[in-house]
Parts: structure tokens; C-alpha cells; sequence
């Protein structure tokens, strides 16, 4: 076995330790090691030496001193170092342990996480299905709608100057009851019709001729519907519209469309006689359901007929003569 330096632990050759630099030589060169003298410490070293060297020897000592005390303080340094390393490692290894077992439970459909994040795993939001909503309005109720705006605006308008468009119209709201004359747009025949309900049904029309060459009077006395097609409605209260018998066939009111007395009725220029018989009708009153007839004939020239005041004159094919 070698010597070794009493101070740093290091190998001595030649008197001299090989890390230090500490002698162990006398003053007369002789070998001073550990064999004669023992040191309780490095203080204790320093103090026999410097004792028994020369100021040249002491100085070289202070040296390797100070050097051996640089080279100790720097030791724990790199012990702690080196420690610190290992430990470190030693976390790295059980990070990277944990990460792995973490992660061989996460199911490979999740997404990945960095290294060192633990997987949480949240739970999972149902999905909710909105059903798709399409709202379809048809044409015809928007035409319907429209339809019922404009007769609304015309009812209005109606009760205001007491002339009504063509329309459908509700006895009693849309047209008040009472006495109306209905005259054709463009002195052509026209429709209308008087049902109980607001499917207007054929079947279920109230006037028992409900088309007319030029003009027609009704009387609203009951609930109901009246459509009217190609005319005008006109409230006799309110309206000047003038209907001659004079000039035209159709309905008219005596009193206000004629005076009362006795005419000759003869035929329509227009009405050619081996195809169409001319006709009259005298009523009481116009009511919509079947209104009861005084008087009525036919003729194939012409014919005198009596009228008084409030009753209503029908004439087909024939006018009064001037």
C-alpha cells in the first residue's frame, strides 16, 4: 500500500502529496511521513511543518495549503452536484413510470397530453338532437289571408259610401242588414249567393236565380254569407246609382227607380222574338230566402202592368215604354 497525505487523503511520492502538494520532508530532507509524527489535524500538520521548514519551505507550504483548501471547498460542491443529478433522474424515471401507467388506462380514442399532465377524464355531454323544423305556409292560405285583408279594407270602405266590391261578405258585420241593390259591373249578367254557412256550398244557396241580366235588389234580414260575382253592391240609403227601366231589363223599386202607375212593358231591342219570351215578376219585398211573388206573366209583344210604391219589378227580356 502507498502513503497517503494525512490532509486530502491523496497518494504521496517522494515525499511530496500528489493532489495538495503537501511535503513531508524535514529541514534536512529527510521523509517526515505519518511513521514518526502524527497529526490530529490540518492545523496540527501545518504547525509541525511550518516549525521545521525554512521560510522558503513555509511559504511553498502556505501554497499548497491554500491550493488543498480551493480543492475541498470545490469537492462538496461537486458531491452536491452530483447528488442533485441523481435525484433529479431519480424523479424523471418515476415521472416518466407514472405517465406511462397513466396513460396505458387511457382509452386510445381520447387525446394525447403532454408528458407530466395526469389524464382527467370528463364526463361525456349527451348530444341533443334538435329536429329539423320547416314551416311551410301553402299559397293558398296566404291568398286567403290576403284575400280576407282586402274584403276587410272593403267592408270598411263599404260602410263608409255604402258601395261593397265583388266578395263574400257576413250578413249583419261586413253589411249590415237591410234593403241593397246589386248592379252589374259592365251592364253583363252577374252571380250571387246567400248561404247559411261559410263553406258556401251550391246546394245551399237561399236565391232560387241567382243570376241576373243587369240589376237585382236582396234584403238582408238574416245570418249568413253573401258572395257576390261581377257586381256591386250599393246601400240605397247612402247611393244615387242610377237603374232605369227605361233603358235596360232587370229589378227595380218602385219609387225610387220609377214612379207608381200603370206601362206598357214591350221588348228589348236586342231580344229576338222566336228564341225568348219576355217576362215580369211583381214581390212585396226581396227577401233572400224565396221571396213570395204578387204578380207575373209572359208575352210575346208587349203588355200594360200596374205598380205601387215599394214594390219590386222584375223584368226579363223587356223595359218599360217611354
Amino acid at each position: 500500500m502507498g502513503k497517503k497525505c494525512s490532509f486530502c487523503g491523496g497518494k504521496i511520492k517522494n515525499g511530496v502529496c500528489c493532489d495538495c502538494g503537501m511535503s513531508y520532508y524535514d529541514e534536512n530532507g529527510t521523509d517526515a511521513f505519518m511513521e514518526t509524527d502524527t497529526f490530529d489535524s490540518t492545523d496540527d500538520l501545518i504547525e509541525a511543518d511550518i516549525s521545521d521548514s525554512t521560510d522558503a519551505d513555509i511559504q511553498q507550504t502556505n501554497e499548497n495549503v491554500s491550493q488543498s483548501r480551493e480543492k475541498n471547498r470545490k469537492k462538496p460542491k461537486k458531491i452536491s452536484a452530483v447528488i442533485a443529478a441523481l435525484v433529479a433522474a431519480a424523479f424523471l424515471i418515476i415521472r416518466i413510470f407514472l405517465v406511462i401507467v397513466v396513460r396505458s388506462d387511457v382509452p386510445k380514442s381520447k387525446p394525447k397530453f403532454a408528458d407530466g399532465i395526469p389524464y382527467v377524464t370528463m364526463p361525456e355531454i349527451p348530444k341533443i338532437s334538435i329536429p329539423k323544423i320547416k314551416i311551410t305556409i301553402p299559397d293558398a292560405k296566404i291568398n286567403d289571408d290576403i284575400q280576407k285583408a282586402l274584403e276587410h279594407d272593403l267592408n270598411i270602405a263599404g260602410i263608409q259610401n255604402g258601395v261593397w266590391q265583388e266578395g263574400t261578405y257576413k250578413a249583419g258585420e261586413d253589411i249590415p242588414f237591410g234593403t241593397y241593390l246589386l248592379m252589374s259591373d259592365n251592364e253583363t249578367a252577374f252571380t250571387v249567393g246567400f248561404y247559411p254557412n261559410e263553406d258556401r256550398k251550391p246546394e245551399e244557396n237561399l236565391i232560387e236565380e241567382p243570376a241576373s241580366c243587369f240589376s237585382k235588389y236582396i234584403t238582408l234580414n238574416t245570418d249568413g254569407y253573401l258572395e257576390i260575382q261581377g257586381a256591386k253592391l250599393y246601400d240605397i240609403q247612402k247611393s244615387n246609382a242610377v237603374n232605369d227601366p227605361h233603358e235596360h231589363s232587370g229589378m227595380f223599386l218602385v219609387g225610387r227607380d220609377i214612379e207608381p202607375g200603370t206601362y206598357e212593358l214591350v221588348r228589348e231591342a236586342s231580344v229576338e222574338t222566336e228564341t225568348s219570351d219576355a217576362s215580369y215578376r211583381i214581390y212585396p219585398d226581396v227577401g233572400v230566402a224565396r221571396p213570395v211573388i204578387k204578380e207575373q206573366g209572359e208575352y210575346k209583344d208587349s203588355i200594360m202592368i200596374t205598380i205601387r210604391e215599394g214594390e219590386f219589378l222584375e223584368l226579363k227580356n223587356c223595359i218599360i215604354s217611354e
